[in-house]
């Protein structure tokens, strides 16, 4: 069963101390960070000391036609989630986006939209990864709001 390949945009406080810190921890075996996308050329620098073989790039665009790429977060700033996710799900990649999901409702009507129609993963904001891989998926329970986790609200994403 192959390894879920991820790439993260952001090295701030969720980009890297929490989505990075998951992947590299004891409770995931199968999740390898393989990009990182950070404006910051100090942060790609450390990046690359931190997840071990990934490539750093300084725009997101970068990660257009990467084949191997399982599902990106965005982390980015919260004013770009929107327009970020837009453009990852236009060019057909899974994704996993911090929140705010967006600003306005219009805006989040249009990126279920866009990846109900190019047919791919997309999530928002960040609870807990549980990744057995037992029947080659990555489930992902998303902390929507308090109740929700309350709840155990989980979206099953199948990754080939």
């Amino acid at each position: 069963m192959k390894d879920f390949n991820i790439a993260i945009i952001g090295q701030g406080r969720s980009g890297r101390n929490i989505h990075g810190k998951y992947f590299k921890s004891d409770l995931n075996k199968r999740c390898r960070v393989v990009a990182v996308v950070e404006i910051d050329e100090a942060r790609r620098e450390l990046a690359k000391k931190e997840y071990e073989g990934c490539e750093v790039y300084a725009d997101y665009r970068e990660l257009y036609g990467r084949k191997d790429i399982d599902l990106v977060v965005n982390a980015s700033y919260s004013d770009l989630h929107y327009a970020i996710t837009k453009d990852l799900l236009e060019a057909g990649m899974n994704v996993l986006s911090e929140k705010p999901m967006a600003r306005t409702r219009y805006e989040c009507d249009d990126l279920i939209r866009i990846a109900n129609e190019k047919n791919v993963v997309y999530v928002y904001n960040w609870g807990e990864y549980i990744s057995d891989g037992s029947d080659g998926s990555l489930d992902v329970n998303l902390a929507f709001e308090e109740w929700y986790n309350s709840q155990g609200f989980a979206k099953k994403v199948k990754i080939n």
